[in-house]
């Protein structure tokens, strides 16, 4: 299950990277700045914080995979119904937006369905 954290860790930095590539014939997704490039980075920032957490501490449970799912699905709302365009005419960023966003939010949803188990500290015998 560790290559599922990762696996959402690397979708999130995909999408971020994604921002910063061409977007369509236009600039950026940052250059653009507005509403839409913070709702963006918000949710990709938070999928990633949810994976980073999970790396640090005892595996990804299932309230930072579901939490990283949100991440994820505020990228989608905020792109409405031009989400499924991405692939199709997003361009580079785009599409590397679209795959990362779809990829990231199948794989934490799977982490929540099947999250890591319950790893307790060993104690030291009783003597």
């Amino acid at each position: 299950m560790k290559q599922l954290t990762l696996a959402v860790l690397l979708a999130g930095v995909v999408g971020l990277t994604g921002m910063g590539l061409p977007f369509g014939a236009g600039p950026a997704m940052w250059s653009q700045g507005g509403a839409l490039a913070a709702w963006l980075t918000t949710g990709f920032a938070i999928a990633i914080a949810m994976s980073v957490l999970a790396t640090a501490k005892r595996g990804f449970r299932r309230w930072q995979a579901i939490t990283a799912a949100e991440g994820f699905a505020i990228v989608v709302l905020a792109l409405r119904g031009g989400f499924v365009d991405l692939l199709a005419h997003g361009g580079l960023g785009g599409g590397a937006i679209a795959l990362a966003t779809i990829v990231g939010l199948i794989l934490s949803t799977v982490a929540a369905i099947w999250p890591e188990p319950e790893r307790l500290p060993e104690l030291a015998p009783i003597a």
